[in-house]
């Protein structure tokens, strides 16, 4: 079904609905602005706005309504609308700076086709990605909100946040950084502080990266919050 434009009119339309509110006193109506104008507009500024992101951008101004009629404008103003954003199904909002002053929301398609990380082969809930585990594909990116990986290093040496099947596309929320320490391990405990450094034995309360707190029971029983500093390492200041 063809998406209609929306319009935002400048007065309320008491008169006929394709007068649009031009002044019924004898005058002689506005010559229309031409539709195909507006399309043009739209796809021009949506193309213009994704030239910089990677991949191939396939741009599409849908029609408007035929039906749809506007006073003619010698200055037309393209911007994104409140709340949408140049990627899948969303519109462009096209302004009449002058003679009149009128808005239309124009639908716009956007696809944008690059070769996406996705795995290839199965992976296990916490497992390190290694080079092996990836391969690219081609994929419209807009198919989701923020689009998968493009750079396989982006995904090297993290880790799978679940069980993930052969052939998914990786998104950055499906990983993060590998455990330095993990609930239940034993780990070295470096009490660091100005003028002192003291090393204890303890086993880690949790599930820690590289730069994250994590709860430390201590070989006396005491428990100290600390950070986790390498593998196996947690630093306590």
């Amino acid at each position: 079904m063809t998406r209609c434009a929306r319009l935002y009119l400048p007065c309320v339309a008491t008169a006929a609905w394709a007068a649009l509110c031009w002044p019924l006193n004898g005058l002689a109506q506005p010559q229309w602005q031409d539709l195909h104008e507006l399309q043009r507009a739209a796809e021009a500024f949506a193309r213009a706005h994704v030239q910089a992101l990677p991949g191939r951008a396939q741009i599409e101004a849908l029609p408007l309504d035929p039906h749809t009629r506007l006073a003619r404008c010698e200055s037309l103003q393209t911007v994104v609308p409140a709340g949408e954003r140049m990627w899948g199904d969303t519109s462009v909002l096209v302004r009449c700076v002058r003679p009149h002053a009128w808005s239309v929301l124009v639908p716009v398609s956007v696809k944008l086709f690059a070769d996406a990380v996705v795995t290839a082969r199965p992976i296990g809930r916490g497992q390190v990605l290694t080079a092996a585990d990836l391969s690219q594909q081609n994929l419209d990116l807009t198919q989701w909100p923020t689009g998968p990986i493009v750079d396989p290093e982006e995904a090297i040496g993290k880790a799978a946040v679940a069980a993930l099947p052969s052939g998914v596309p990786l998104r950055a929320d499906m990983l993060r950084m590998p455990f330095a320490v993990a609930q239940g391990q034993r780990v070295r405990v470096i009490f660091q502080g100005e003028g002192f450094r003291a090393t204890s034995a303890g086993r880690s309360l949790g599930n820690a990266a590289v730069g994250e707190p994590v709860l430390v029971r201590t070989a006396s029983g005491k428990v100290v919050k600390g950070m986790a500093h390498s593998p196996g390492v947690v630093e306590v200041k």
